[in-house]
């Protein structure tokens, strides 16, 4: 079995388990950790402020922990887990979500070097990131908003999700457009679960235009962060968070994931 964690759940258990043990647990029940590029990105913001050795530190001891556990699997981008659905969807050809041998090797050696402070690299790759989130997410958020002015006012998502014609405008309007445009509604919209990257992607455009919808600020900058956890949990076999709305929105946009908490997921553990 393969367990994708939240952040929430592994800053519980790198400040309340030793690596050891947490090891010898998750081995003598079969299970292996999936690591996400987002999981990554969003610790090594502890590096963001060279003046902060608090941070800094919290940083180093959390990719030192990461490097100790010897995690096996390293999934692709979010873009490159959506493409994957889509050259099955294309080829009936079905692609790993993980990472070859040697980005694996390149991945480890980055976080190593992260858990020893040299971090210099990746500060300039998230202050890029970061700038680009600054000034990408407004203009996001006012496009979404924008673009719903003259859209019925649902009051029910579940509307807006299981309408085919819906799930169809958003790939019309995506980088996906001509990958889908061939691929009828059937195939990629009646079991959801076969593509469940592409449509948990579709699902979180949709959720994203129905709280513009009801909320004239429009979707958090949190909320559209939160997804790519959602998308990337779907290579494992279950999600373990501790975020209730992330509890409640994965059973609206993405319902064949199983989700656990901590306490579920560690009394699954103490099975063996």
């Amino acid at each position: 079995m393969k367990a994708y964690f939240d952040q929430n759940v592994w800053e519980y258990v790198i400040h309340k388990l030793s690596v050891t043990k947490f090891k010898q647990k998750l081995e003598s029940n079969q299970v292996g950790l999936c690591l996400g590029t987002h999981n990554i990105y969003e610790f090594a913001r502890c590096f963001l402020d060279e003046n902060n050795s608090k941070n800094i530190e919290k940083g180093k001891e959390i990719f030192q922990y990461l490097s100790d556990l010897d995690i096996t699997y390293f999934l692709n981008q979010t873009d490159q887990l959506i493409d994957s659905d889509l050259v099955y969807a294309l080829t009936g050809g079905k692609l790993l979500p993980f990472l070859d041998n040697y980005s694996i090797a390149a991945a480890k050696e980055e976080m190593l070097r992260l858990a020893k402070g040299y971090f210099g690299r990746a500060r300039n790759f998230i202050h890029d990131r970061e700038d680009g989130l600054a000034k990408d997410t407004p203009e996001y958020r006012r496009a979404i908003i924008e673009g719903n002015i003259n859209m019925p006012k649902l009051k029910d998502f579940y509307e807006f999700r299981d309408n085919w014609q819906y799930r169809r405008d958003v790939l019309r309007k995506s980088e996906y457009w001509e990958k889908t445009k061939f691929l009828s509604d059937e195939k990629l919209f009646s079991e959801p679960g076969k593509y469940p990257y592409l449509n948990t992607w579709i699902n979180a455009q949709l959720y994203f235009n129905f709280i513009a919808l009801t909320n004239p600020d429009g979707p958090s900058k949190k909320s559209t962060s939160d997804y790519r956890h959602l998308i990337n949990a779907n290579a494992a076999d279950f999600l373990v968070t501790e975020d209730q709305r992330i509890q409640q929105n994965s059973q609206k946009l993405c319902p064949y994931n199983r989700i656990y908490s901590w306490d579920e997921f560690e009394e699954m553990l103490r099975k063996d």
